[in-house]
């Protein structure tokens, strides 16, 4: 039995012990039902990075398309997966739910715009009272922009969670820390890189520490169909 890993296989027989698949070249395999549970996932859906460069026959169901971090970029990548604009099918996600999850997401980032105006004040970075009021200054806007954005140093994803404790790794680096948290002095950077960068600072005597910028220009677009190796 050669069962490879990252490969796709089809069932063809469902059993009381065991499942029957078939691999591309049509060789067939009996694997146990305690082996599929443990090391197989069923493949019924792809993301949308997923099938870039690639479409599909058949019917095909797109999930999620109204999710408030949606772009007009990733529908019309994802509509255009199918080779029959007819087969495509739109399924509702649960309203009530992403207004909860929107708000829950919301309240975090408040309270992360709030931790950002205590550590202005206490490090002396506001020059005045009433600094956080200005519109330069950090706001929950750039926090729901850039959570779809990448890391500024290292190029990651960002994610977040939204279980008992609510946590998301997108912090708000700032390039000259004499300078408060203003929009024109800050980048995203992952929860990692930022205290990687923290620890430079306090045991080089607060020396600058060196901040390797992202380049977004070199980021493809989601509807560039030529672009057939990108995925996240």
């Amino acid at each position: 039995m050669n069962i490879n890993k990252n490969c796709e296989y089809k069932i063809i027989g469902v059993y009381d012990d065991y499942i029957m698949l078939t691999d591309e070249t049509n060789n067939k395999f009996d694997i146990t039902m305690d082996i599929i549970e443990k090391h197989f996932a069923y493949s019924y859906c792809c993301t949308c990075h997923s099938l870039q460069g690639s479409s599909k026959s058949g019917i095909m169901t797109i999930h999620e398309w109204n999710h408030f971090f949606v772009d007009k970029n990733w529908f019309y990548t994802a509509i255009t997966r199918a080779r029959n604009l007819d087969d495509v099918y739109f399924m509702m996600s649960n309203k009530q739910s992403e207004d909860t999850e929107y708000k829950l997401l919301r309240k975090y980032f408040i309270d992360k715009k709030e931790g950002y105006i205590q550590q202005d004040y206490k490090n002396g970075t506001f020059t005045q009272p009433g600094q956080e009021f200005k519109s330069n200054y950090i706001n929950i806007d750039w926090f729901f922009t850039n959570i779809k954005k990448h890391c500024g140093s290292c190029g990651c994803d960002f994610s977040y969670s939204l279980n008992e404790n609510i946590s998301c790794d997108l912090t708000a680096q700032r390039l000259d820390n004499n300078l408060p948290h203003n929009l024109d002095n800050i980048i995203p950077m992952c929860v990692n890189c930022n205290r990687s960068i923290s620890d430079h600072h306090c045991k080089n005597n607060n020396a600058p520490a060196k901040v390797l910028l992202y380049n977004y220009d070199d980021e493809p677009d989601l509807d560039d169909d030529d672009d057939e190796n990108y995925y996240c």
